[in-house]
Protein backbone atom coordinates (compact mmCIF):
# COMPACT_ATOMS: atom_id res chain seq x y z
CA UNK A 1 0.00 0.00 0.00
CA UNK A 2 1.55 3.78 -0.95
CA UNK A 3 1.67 6.04 1.64
CA UNK A 4 0.03 9.27 1.86
CA UNK A 5 1.80 12.40 1.86
CA UNK A 6 0.68 15.55 3.27
CA UNK A 7 1.17 19.29 2.75
CA UNK A 8 3.43 19.18 5.69
CA UNK A 9 5.29 16.05 4.13
CA UNK A 10 6.00 17.38 0.88
CA UNK A 11 7.10 21.45 2.74
CA UNK A 12 9.29 18.88 4.27
CA UNK A 13 10.24 17.49 1.58
CA UNK A 14 11.04 21.07 -0.48
CA UNK A 15 12.85 22.40 2.09
CA UNK A 16 15.30 19.47 2.64
CA UNK A 17 14.11 18.36 6.31
CA UNK A 18 13.49 14.65 5.21
CA UNK A 19 15.90 12.41 6.27
CA UNK A 20 18.16 10.62 3.35
CA UNK A 21 15.99 7.70 3.61
CA UNK A 22 12.23 9.53 3.69
CA UNK A 23 13.30 11.20 0.93
CA UNK A 24 14.17 8.36 -1.38
CA UNK A 25 11.31 6.73 -0.60
CA UNK A 26 9.22 9.55 -1.77
CA UNK A 27 11.48 10.22 -4.67
CA UNK A 28 9.97 7.15 -5.64
CA UNK A 29 6.88 7.63 -5.04
CA UNK A 30 6.84 10.42 -7.12
CA UNK A 31 8.37 8.89 -9.96
CA UNK A 32 5.11 6.41 -9.53
CA UNK A 33 2.07 8.61 -8.75
CA UNK A 34 1.57 11.07 -11.21
CA UNK A 35 -0.68 13.11 -9.17
CA UNK A 36 1.47 13.40 -6.16
CA UNK A 37 3.76 14.43 -8.73
CA UNK A 38 1.33 17.62 -9.58
CA UNK A 39 1.35 18.25 -5.91
CA UNK A 40 5.02 18.93 -5.71
CA UNK A 41 5.28 20.38 -8.49
CA UNK A 42 2.07 22.79 -7.27
CA UNK A 43 3.22 23.24 -4.02
CA UNK A 44 6.89 24.19 -5.44
CA UNK A 45 5.61 26.63 -7.39
CA UNK A 46 3.93 28.15 -4.22
CA UNK A 47 6.67 28.57 -2.45
CA UNK A 48 8.66 30.32 -5.17
CA UNK A 49 6.11 32.39 -5.38
CA UNK A 50 5.76 33.40 -1.90
CA UNK A 51 9.10 33.96 -1.39
CA UNK A 52 9.79 36.51 -4.23
CA UNK A 53 6.98 38.39 -2.81
CA UNK A 54 8.18 38.70 0.12
CA UNK A 55 11.72 40.05 -1.12
CA UNK A 56 10.45 42.24 -3.51
CA UNK A 57 8.64 43.31 -0.05
CA UNK A 58 11.73 43.36 1.50
CA UNK A 59 13.17 45.54 -0.96
CA UNK A 60 10.59 48.06 -0.70
CA UNK A 61 11.34 48.38 2.65
CA UNK A 62 15.24 48.97 2.47
CA UNK A 63 14.05 51.60 -0.54
CA UNK A 64 11.68 53.53 1.76
CA UNK A 65 14.90 53.56 4.40
CA UNK A 66 17.25 54.64 2.00
CA UNK A 67 15.22 57.51 1.48
CA UNK A 68 14.81 58.46 5.09
CA UNK A 69 17.32 61.03 7.37
CA UNK A 70 20.11 59.00 9.21
CA UNK A 71 18.26 58.20 12.54
CA UNK A 72 19.36 60.93 15.18
CA UNK A 73 21.54 59.56 18.30
CA UNK A 74 20.00 60.56 21.56
CA UNK A 75 23.04 63.23 22.25
CA UNK A 76 20.79 65.13 24.60
CA UNK A 77 20.53 62.16 27.04
CA UNK A 78 24.74 61.69 27.12
CA UNK A 79 25.37 65.17 27.71
CA UNK A 80 23.19 65.25 30.60
CA UNK A 81 24.83 62.45 32.43
CA UNK A 82 28.19 64.25 32.01
CA UNK A 83 26.28 67.28 33.19
CA UNK A 84 24.94 65.24 36.32
CA UNK A 85 28.32 63.23 36.60
CA UNK A 86 30.31 66.58 37.06
CA UNK A 87 28.00 68.15 39.65
CA UNK A 88 28.38 65.46 41.40
CA UNK A 89 32.04 65.37 41.76
CA UNK A 90 31.62 68.84 42.29
CA UNK A 91 29.31 68.14 45.51
CA UNK A 92 31.67 65.97 46.80
CA UNK A 93 34.53 68.18 46.42
CA UNK A 94 33.35 71.33 48.10
CA UNK A 95 32.02 68.86 51.07
CA UNK A 96 35.73 67.96 51.72
CA UNK A 97 36.95 71.37 51.51
CA UNK A 98 34.32 72.65 54.07
CA UNK A 99 35.18 69.75 56.01
CA UNK A 100 38.98 70.44 55.94
CA UNK A 101 38.82 74.17 56.66
CA UNK A 102 36.28 73.47 59.40
CA UNK A 103 38.95 71.23 61.18
CA UNK A 104 41.76 73.52 60.43
CA UNK A 105 40.37 75.89 62.53
CA UNK A 106 38.85 74.09 65.55
CA UNK A 107 42.73 72.83 65.61
CA UNK A 108 43.71 76.29 65.40
CA UNK A 109 41.78 77.26 68.18
CA UNK A 110 42.70 74.27 70.64
CA UNK A 111 46.23 75.10 70.32
CA UNK A 112 45.43 78.54 71.66
CA UNK A 113 43.49 77.31 75.18
CA UNK A 114 45.49 76.24 77.96
CA UNK A 115 46.90 72.46 78.23
CA UNK A 116 45.31 72.15 81.84
CA UNK A 117 43.84 73.83 84.57
CA UNK A 118 45.85 74.71 88.55
CA UNK A 119 47.03 71.56 90.36
CA UNK A 120 43.68 70.08 91.77
CA UNK A 121 41.12 71.19 89.50
CA UNK A 122 39.93 68.28 86.59
CA UNK A 123 40.23 69.39 83.14
CA UNK A 124 37.06 69.55 81.53
CA UNK A 125 38.15 67.87 78.29
CA UNK A 126 34.37 68.81 76.64
CA UNK A 127 35.76 72.49 76.00
CA UNK A 128 38.68 70.79 74.00
CA UNK A 129 37.48 68.80 72.55
CA UNK A 130 37.74 68.17 68.71
CA UNK A 131 35.21 67.25 66.71
CA UNK A 132 34.92 64.11 64.73
CA UNK A 133 35.44 64.74 61.20
CA UNK A 134 34.74 61.44 58.98
CA UNK A 135 38.34 61.72 56.69
CA UNK A 136 37.87 60.57 52.93
CA UNK A 137 40.08 59.51 50.02
CA UNK A 138 40.58 62.97 48.64
CA UNK A 139 38.73 63.05 45.44
CA UNK A 140 40.64 64.99 42.47
CA UNK A 141 38.29 65.76 39.91
CA UNK A 142 41.14 65.84 37.65
CA UNK A 143 42.18 62.53 37.98
CA UNK A 144 38.44 61.24 38.37
CA UNK A 145 37.29 58.92 35.94
CA UNK A 146 35.26 61.05 33.04
CA UNK A 147 32.70 60.14 30.78
CA UNK A 148 33.36 58.87 27.87
CA UNK A 149 31.91 57.91 24.23
CA UNK A 150 31.34 53.65 24.43
CA UNK A 151 34.43 51.53 23.80
CA UNK A 152 35.14 48.64 21.73
CA UNK A 153 35.42 47.18 25.02
CA UNK A 154 31.55 48.22 25.93
CA UNK A 155 30.59 45.92 22.60
CA UNK A 156 33.36 43.03 23.09
CA UNK A 157 31.37 39.53 21.77
CA UNK A 158 28.24 41.04 21.09
CA UNK A 159 28.58 40.43 17.50
CA UNK A 160 29.46 36.64 18.55
CA UNK A 161 26.38 36.44 20.90
CA UNK A 162 24.26 37.30 17.82
CA UNK A 163 26.41 35.30 14.91
CA UNK A 164 24.13 33.14 13.51
CA UNK A 165 26.32 30.50 10.61
CA UNK A 166 25.14 30.47 6.86
CA UNK A 167 23.08 27.33 5.38
CA UNK A 168 25.53 26.80 2.01
CA UNK A 169 24.26 23.51 1.05
CA UNK A 170 20.81 23.54 1.04
CA UNK A 171 18.87 26.06 -1.15
CA UNK A 172 14.88 27.06 -0.43
CA UNK A 173 13.88 23.57 -2.87
CA UNK A 174 16.18 21.66 -1.00
CA UNK A 175 18.80 20.86 -3.75
CA UNK A 176 21.94 20.46 -2.66
CA UNK A 177 25.01 22.47 -3.61
CA UNK A 178 27.30 20.67 -6.36
CA UNK A 179 29.20 17.87 -5.01
CA UNK A 180 32.04 18.19 -7.70
CA UNK A 181 35.55 17.92 -6.49
CA UNK A 182 36.71 20.32 -9.32
CA UNK A 183 34.06 22.94 -8.78
CA UNK A 184 35.90 25.74 -7.17
CA UNK A 185 32.73 27.09 -4.91
CA UNK A 186 32.76 23.30 -3.77
CA UNK A 187 36.48 23.74 -3.01
CA UNK A 188 36.17 26.81 -1.23
CA UNK A 189 33.45 25.46 1.11
CA UNK A 190 35.03 22.12 2.03
CA UNK A 191 38.22 24.78 3.14
CA UNK A 192 35.48 26.85 4.84
CA UNK A 193 33.76 24.07 6.65
CA UNK A 194 37.73 23.09 7.90
CA UNK A 195 38.22 26.63 9.24
CA UNK A 196 40.86 27.30 6.13
CA UNK A 197 39.43 30.80 6.10
CA UNK A 198 42.48 31.97 3.58
CA UNK A 199 42.41 29.26 1.50
CA UNK A 200 38.48 29.41 1.32
CA UNK A 201 38.65 33.24 0.59
CA UNK A 202 41.55 32.53 -2.36
CA UNK A 203 39.23 30.18 -4.23
CA UNK A 204 36.18 32.67 -4.17
CA UNK A 205 38.20 35.63 -5.91
CA UNK A 206 37.42 36.92 -8.01
CA UNK A 207 33.77 35.66 -7.55
CA UNK A 208 32.26 33.72 -10.79
CA UNK A 209 29.72 36.03 -12.46
CA UNK A 210 26.94 33.33 -12.95
CA UNK A 211 27.08 32.52 -9.41
CA UNK A 212 27.75 35.56 -8.04
CA UNK A 213 24.64 35.60 -5.23
CA UNK A 214 26.08 32.19 -3.95
CA UNK A 215 30.14 32.90 -3.72
CA UNK A 216 29.21 36.62 -2.35
CA UNK A 217 27.11 34.55 0.60
CA UNK A 218 30.54 32.06 1.46
CA UNK A 219 32.48 35.03 1.04
CA UNK A 220 30.97 37.00 3.23
CA UNK A 221 31.15 34.63 5.89
CA UNK A 222 34.75 34.23 5.32
CA UNK A 223 35.46 37.47 5.70
CA UNK A 224 33.80 37.85 8.73
CA UNK A 225 35.43 35.00 10.30
CA UNK A 226 38.73 36.35 9.18
CA UNK A 227 37.71 39.85 11.04
CA UNK A 228 37.59 42.07 8.03
CA UNK A 229 34.00 43.15 8.79
CA UNK A 230 33.29 46.14 6.42
CA UNK A 231 34.37 43.90 3.58
CA UNK A 232 31.92 41.31 4.80
CA UNK A 233 29.22 43.79 5.79
CA UNK A 234 29.42 45.13 1.73
CA UNK A 235 28.99 41.46 0.15
CA UNK A 236 26.09 41.19 2.78
CA UNK A 237 24.95 44.52 1.36
CA UNK A 238 24.87 43.18 -1.87
CA UNK A 239 21.91 40.93 -1.76
CA UNK A 240 19.25 43.59 -1.36
CA UNK A 241 19.77 44.03 -5.29
CA UNK A 242 19.31 40.52 -6.08
CA UNK A 243 15.53 40.24 -6.61
CA UNK A 244 15.61 36.41 -7.00
CA UNK A 245 17.45 34.74 -4.08
CA UNK A 246 16.45 32.60 -0.46
CA UNK A 247 19.47 34.33 1.27
CA UNK A 248 17.74 37.53 1.44
CA UNK A 249 16.73 37.62 5.03
CA UNK A 250 20.30 35.64 6.21
CA UNK A 251 22.41 38.44 4.94
CA UNK A 252 20.32 40.90 5.98
CA UNK A 253 20.92 39.45 9.67
CA UNK A 254 24.65 39.43 8.38
CA UNK A 255 24.95 42.77 7.98
CA UNK A 256 23.86 42.98 11.58
CA UNK A 257 26.48 41.53 13.15
CA UNK A 258 29.01 42.48 11.13
CA UNK A 259 28.29 46.05 12.28
CA UNK A 260 27.81 44.83 15.82
CA UNK A 261 32.21 44.04 15.56
CA UNK A 262 32.77 47.66 14.10
CA UNK A 263 30.56 49.19 17.27
CA UNK A 264 31.70 51.83 18.91
CA UNK A 265 32.04 53.62 15.34
CA UNK A 266 29.38 56.24 14.86
CA UNK A 267 28.88 55.15 11.25
CA UNK A 268 28.65 51.26 11.70
CA UNK A 269 26.17 52.52 14.81
CA UNK A 270 23.84 54.55 12.14
CA UNK A 271 23.79 52.17 9.62
CA UNK A 272 23.32 49.67 12.57
CA UNK A 273 19.93 51.43 13.68
CA UNK A 274 18.75 51.71 9.95
CA UNK A 275 18.98 47.58 9.39
CA UNK A 276 17.23 46.71 12.59
CA UNK A 277 14.85 49.23 11.68
CA UNK A 278 13.92 47.83 8.82
CA UNK A 279 13.81 44.14 10.47
CA UNK A 280 11.48 45.36 12.81
CA UNK A 281 8.95 46.75 10.01
CA UNK A 282 8.57 43.82 8.63
CA UNK A 283 6.97 40.24 8.86
CA UNK A 284 10.58 39.17 8.77
CA UNK A 285 11.77 35.78 10.84
CA UNK A 286 14.69 37.83 12.21
CA UNK A 287 12.33 40.26 14.18
CA UNK A 288 12.59 38.47 17.53
CA UNK A 289 16.36 38.38 17.36
CA UNK A 290 16.49 42.16 16.39
CA UNK A 291 14.09 42.87 19.66
CA UNK A 292 16.61 41.10 21.69
CA UNK A 293 19.57 42.82 19.94
CA UNK A 294 17.81 46.53 20.58
CA UNK A 295 17.25 45.83 24.03
CA UNK A 296 21.08 44.82 24.79
CA UNK A 297 22.22 47.97 23.20
CA UNK A 298 20.23 50.57 25.82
Amino acid sequence: MNQEYDFEDIDDYLHGRMSTADRQAMEEEISRNAELANRVKAQRAEAHILQLLREEYLRKQFDDWEKEPPPVLNQVARKNKMVWRWTLITAIGLILLVAGIYFFNTKKNNEKEPASKEPGQSLDTSQHRVPYVQLQDTVDPDKEVKPTAPTQKNYAGLHKRFFEEGQFRITLMGEQSPTDPEDTYEQALTAYEQKKYLEALEKLQPVDPGREPEFRYLRAYTLYHLKRYAEAEKDFHAFRDYRYTDKAFDAQWGEVFCLLAQLPDEDALKRLNGVLKVIRSTENPNAEKARKLINALK
